[in-house]
Formats: C-alpha cells, sequence, structure tokens
C-alpha cells in the first residue's frame, strides 16, 4: 500500500528532474494560505524502514518482487535528488521562508519536506 501512495508523488522516469511531484504534496486553500496534504518525506521513510525489515528477514518467505522494487525506487529517488538543484523545486537562497506570508509559507513547507526527504535518503544509504 505504501509504495501505491508514493507512486502518486514519483516521477518513474529516470531522466526527469525533479523526481517528485511536490506539487501535490503542498496545495494551498482558499484562504490563499498552503497546508501540506501529503508528508511525503514520513512516507519515504516508512518505505525505507519497511526494506530495512525486510532485510533481515530475508532467511524467511517474504515478496521479493515487492522489496526489489522498493530497494529500486529508494536508490532511484537517492541518485537523482543528489543531482537536483533546489531552482528544480522552484526554490533558492532567496526565496521567503517566512510564515506570514502564503507565498513564504508554501515555500517553507516545500523545503521542509526536501529537507525530510533528503535525511531520509542519506540514513537509508548510510546505515
Amino acid at each position: 500500500f505504501l509504495l501505491n501512495q508514493f507512486d502518486r508523488f514519483y516521477e518513474p522516469e529516470d531522466s526527469v528532474l525533479p523526481p517528485v511531484k511536490l506539487g501535490l504534496c503542498v496545495t494551498s486553500s482558499t484562504g490563499c494560505d498552503s497546508v501540506r496534504t501529503e508528508p511525503f518525506a514520513h512516507l519515504v521513510c516508512c518505505i525505507q524502514r519497511c526494506v530495512r525489515k525486510y532485510k533481515e528477514w530475508a532467511d524467511e518467505e517474504i515478496d521479493s518482487t515487492c522489496l526489489q522494487e522498493a530497494q529500486k525506487i529508494l536508490l532511484s529517488l537517492t541518485q537523482r535528488l543528489s543531482r537536483t538543484d533546489l531552482d528544480d523545486f522552484e526554490l533558492d537562497r532567496s526565496c521567503d521562508y517566512s510564515l506570514s506570508s502564503s507565498v513564504g509559507l508554501k515555500n517553507n513547507i516545500t523545503a521542509r519536506i526536501i529537507m525530510g526527504l533528503y535525511e531520509t535518503l542519506m540514513d537509508y544509504t548510510f546505515n
């Protein structure tokens, strides 16, 4: 079920950057405030934790197709995010990240999702 949810926000084509459709994760409500509609970094964290558990149970019979698909996705996501610039997410150092404006709020939420993705993928890569 996690991979089905993940697929809604993931760009599977390896040549496409950024690999995540963050526009679907952050939406503007009627009051012009942005809200995080999908905690995508948490979703990726859950997937990588499942992969770790599957690896621990390697001796038991498990659905290795699902494991292989998840590992392939995490590897692709890691490699592609390492090549992605903040500009690809329509962010840069000069953007407004304040919580007092609608643009700043959207940028802040987007940046926090991206930071969570990097943290999760570093944890997956180095552990």
